[in-house]
């Protein structure tokens, strides 16, 4: 399991240099339609299990950049990117508790 201290550190790090590209840079120069795109197709992958991955960061970052259209800063969008990225990052690097512990060949 990733640890909580590290899990915050990198939900911070990505968090904030995510909004600062896609909302503070990219956003104000090519427009709200275009940077919320790029942010999914950059958060998308190979094959069809990363399509559900590509249409949350579609409408997350639709969110996020109608929230700093309407805020006019990026405090809100950081605020909330990097509260996601720390819970998912919990989650998808803690052990599953469902599976159990390995099945021991006997």
């Amino acid at each position: 399991m990733l640890p909580a201290h590290e899990a915050i550190g990198l939900a911070l790090v990505s968090g904030i240099a995510e909004e600062v590209f896609f909302r503070g840079a990219l956003q104000p120069a090519w427009g709200f339609l275009p940077a919320t795109l790029l942010f999914a197709v950059l958060h998308s992958g190979r094959g069809r299990a990363m399509l559900l991955w590509a249409a949350t960061a579609l409408v997350a970052g639709a969110l996020l950049g109608a929230l700093f259209a309407w805020r006019q800063n990026l405090c809100a969008p950081i605020l909330c990117h990097v509260t996601v990225n720390a819970v998912q990052l919990r989650r998808l690097l803690a052990p599953r508790a469902a599976e159990g512990p390995p099945l021991s060949r006997s």
